[in-house]
């Protein structure tokens, strides 16, 4: 968490806000007002009222009435107006993304690597971070793709962390979104499925049980058959935006947004994925 943010749910909120709203703009979420502030260059009011309505539509779900911000662990908006914002996690901790070799990004659309070394390392360890969401048997890990194509290689990850234990792709070579949440098994060998014949928009890939992972895209669960892996190992290793492994399996998608955390429902998972969609709209990167 932010130190702004803390300060902010510890009551301190006015020094915050202010400090966010130096334009004369007033935050509803003191929790978006902290995201403002730790932006290098400050946006203006209209991008402070989508970063603030995102934040509202995540701690108030329209349709779960969850609270789907604290369940959270990370939250990329990489459709940002520069590198910088898009790399902020949205609920600190710690775990700004660093780009490693070679990628493109660009404004309010996104970052896309080439497939064969760029990635993004979010610094989240699980085994490792104080008190995550993301846990074994429950977790969750999503983004928001700007690609409609099937992956170039059967092996190609979109998001994940070494290797088979923890993976998934929002489409692969058979036309299918697939991931291993929290499982030592091959992508190719039985994983969580569901037909998919694009590659473009929202997707997670969640583990609610040990028995029991979904895969949803657009907020809909796709994943209607060899659905039910048991969960083998929370690795101990960074998660790659991009990739997956130390690192392997390069993706060349473009990337608008990703996020990890705890297990979310449908109802979770629908909130969050038009809460995004309603921001990435507003800037054209959906």
């Amino acid at each position: 968490m932010y130190p702004a943010v803390a300060a902010a749910m510890s009551g301190a909120q006015a020094p915050v806000i202010a400090a966010a709203a130096a334009s004369g703009f007033t935050f509803a979420n003191a929790e978006a007002a902290a995201v403002v502030v730790a932006m290098t260059s400050p946006p203006d009011d209209a991008r402070k009222q989508l970063i603030d309505d995102l934040v509202g539509a995540l701690k108030n779900g329209a349709t779960s009435g969850s609270d789907i911000w604290a369940k959270l662990d990370l939250l990329y908006i990489l459709a940002a107006a520069d590198r910088q914002a898009a790399l902020l996690n949205w609920k600190g901790g710690g775990f700004d993304g660093t780009i490693a070799g070679t990628g493109t990004f660009t404004s309010d659309r996104g970052w896309q690597g080439d497939g064969s070394t760029g990635y993004i390392d979010t610094g989240f360890d699980p085994t490792m971070a104080t008190a995550p969401n993301y846990a074994l048997n429950s977790g969750h890990l999503g983004f928001w793709s700007r690609t409609p194509d099937a992956a170039a290689s059967t092996v190609s990850r979109d998001i994940g962390s070494n290797g088979s234990g923890n993976g998934a792709v929002a489409r692969d070579s058979n036309d299918n979104a697939s991931c291993a949440i929290n499982t030592i098994i091959n992508l190719q060998n039985g994983p969580t499925f569901g037909p998919n014949s694009d590659g473009s928009g929202h997707f997670s890939f969640n583990r609610s049980a040990s028995d029991a992972e979904q895969v949803y895209r657009n907020g809909v669960d796709i994943a209607t058959v060899n659905r039910n892996k048991a969960s083998r190992i929370l690795v101990d290793a960074n998660i790659f935006v991009g990739a997956t492994g130390s690192p392997l399996a390069l993706s060349s998608r473009e990337f608008a947004a990703a996020h990890i955390g705890a297990s979310l429902n449908a109802p979770e998972t629908a909130d969050l994925s038009n809460a995004l969609q309603t921001y990435l709209h507003q800037v054209g990167a959906a």
